[in-house]
């Protein structure tokens, strides 16, 4: 006869199950709807803009309920050490410079607001990347897996960091196709993919654009804004 257990351990258990799951279909509502195989058919069936609307919305919807399930779920610990408070006190500025230029440089090759006057001779700060926003996200969560430090965390800021590489070759597998794949390799030619690896490898140079002095400037007042604001949002204070 089995021991049955305690209430508040079968309610840990489930709700450790709960965001598992949770982060499970969140990855793979981002993975599988981008391989062309399954992407094509539902575009061609339901439409560009339709099936953009159906992706935006179950996105959100997987993400409340992955955010929901993390914050019921117990502190299990994995690690504790003072030095990875440090980590997002160094990762976050550089992710809010990258937030800024996603918002307010022209870029048609990733992610981006503007999408106009995009002169691929001087791209500015796309020469660090050319998918500025996925890789703010990524740096945000990569960022908050070490001072964390539990299992709960690591569900929750693994699937969205995860996203961040394969999100970036699918977007220059889609760019490719739709540009062409001269005119993608043109217009790319003086940009990275990885931040700052094309940078300090030589394969590309820092070309300044209109505007790069105001996006550095304004993501650090972004960051100072978030750092303000952590303890109350999030109840935890951000410094190391």
């Amino acid at each position: 006869m089995g021991v049955k257990a305690p209430p508040l351990l079968s309610s840990h258990k489930d709700a450790m199950l709960d965001l598992g799951l949770a982060a499970f279909l969140f990855a793979a509502s981002h993975l599988i709807p981008a391989m062309p195989p399954v992407r094509r058919p539902l575009v061609a069936r339901l439409g560009a803009r339709l099936y953009g609307g159906h992706y935006g919305t179950l996105s959100l919807v997987l993400l409340g309920w992955l955010l929901w399930t993390w914050s019921q779920a117990p502190f299990v610990p994995l690690w504790q050490a003072a030095w990875t408070r440090w980590v997002p006190a160094v990762a976050m500025p550089v992710a809010s410079i990258l937030l800024v230029v996603a918002a307010t440089q022209p870029n048609p090759l990733s992610l981006a607001l503007p999408k106009q006057d995009f002169a691929p001779h001087r791209p500015g700060l796309l020469a660090v990347t050319r998918h500025p926003f996925v890789w703010a996200l990524t740096l945000w969560a990569l960022a908050h897996i070490p001072p964390n430090g539990d299992l709960a965390a690591l569900l929750l800021f693994g699937p969205l960091a995860l996203l961040g590489p394969l999100g970036a070759l699918s977007l220059d597998a889609k760019r490719r196709a739709l540009l062409g794949r001269e005119t993608w390799r043109r217009m790319a030619a003086n940009t990275g993919s990885l931040p700052f690896l094309a940078l300090l490898g030589g394969r590309v140079r820092y070309r300044p654009a209109g505007g790069d002095a105001l996006r550095v400037i304004f993501g650090l007042l972004l960051f100072k804004i978030l750092y303000a604001m952590h303890t109350d949002v999030i109840g935890m204070p951000p410094h190391p």
